[in-house]
């Protein structure tokens, strides 16, 4: 994903979070500055993904998904 469709995820995410959705990473709110690394793998593979969206949006959960060895 370019950067530019980075900026728009983003953007989308904070309207849903200022009409009242929760984002969570890992089942905690974190500060809007934490989303970017919603783009980023670690060096050993590991990468955010969704994990679970409520049926009415109320709360949106990105997971750590780690690689074992």
């Amino acid at each position: 994903m370019d950067v530019v469709m980075q900026e728009k995820y983003l953007s989308g995410l904070l309207r849903m979070r200022n009409k009242g959705t929760r984002i969570l990473f890992n089942g905690k709110e974190l500060p809007y500055e934490f989303w970017y690394r919603l783009f980023h793998k670690s060096g050993n593979g590991g990468f955010y993904k969704m994990d679970y969206c409520n049926k009415d949006f109320k709360e949106i959960n990105f997971k750590w998904i780690g690689v074992q060895n």
